[in-house]
């Protein structure tokens, strides 16, 4: 709808949109987080929804978590942008993959949602 009334309900659209956005869609979920890894220490927690991994979205996967492991991968040492949901919550973590004294760069487990 436009004008007048429209344009009150769209307002409340957009308010409502800062709080709970539904363009997110998830497309992995953080199942594990090894204690003093770098998952840990830069931030990602246990139940975090992943909606963005650095370039990589719900439209863009591939339906391979292995295609997140080569991103952080190829951008040890970086960090990679990520965007979560969590309890309801859009949060954003800067996860920089290195080594450490567990397996993988990032010390988290995902599986796909």
């Amino acid at each position: 709808r436009t004008g007048g009334k429209g344009d009150e309900a769209d307002g409340n659209a957009v308010k409502g949109a800062t709080q709970a956005r539904p363009q997110y869609r998830p497309f992995a979920l953080v199942d594990e987080v090894s204690a003093a890894s770098p998952a840990d220490l830069d931030g990602l927690e246990v139940g975090d929804q992943i909606v963005h991994f650095g370039s990589i979205t719900k439209d863009t996967f591939d339906g391979n978590l292995g295609t997140l492991a080569r991103h952080a991968s190829s951008n040890e040492n970086s960090e990679i942008k990520v965007e979560v949901l969590r309890k309801g919550e859009c949060v954003a973590v800067s996860l920089t993959p290195r080594a450490w004294e567990g397996p993988g760069l990032l010390g988290c487990h995902m599986r796909l949602i």
